[in-house]
């Protein structure tokens, strides 16, 4: 029985040694890869509007008449 002990320990060892995911912890992103850039955040909604009244904005401001 004394062998079959000794084998089945070294057996034992040698897969606990062998695997080192138990010591390492688990796999992480690699960190020699950068990211990907966020993507750029969404206009604010009154932007769209403000965009849309500025060029009237200044069609009008030319178009009054000057008066002196």
């Amino acid at each position: 029985m004394k062998p079959l002990y000794l084998v089945f320990g070294l057996w034992v060892l040698i897969g606990c040694f062998l695997s080192g995911e138990c010591h390492r912890g688990p796999r992480g992103h690699d960190p020699r890869r950068r990211p990907p850039p966020p993507p750029p955040p969404p206009p604010p909604p009154f932007a769209i509007l403000l965009l849309d009244l500025l060029p009237q904005y200044k069609q009008i401001q030319y178009q009054l008449p000057i008066s002196l």
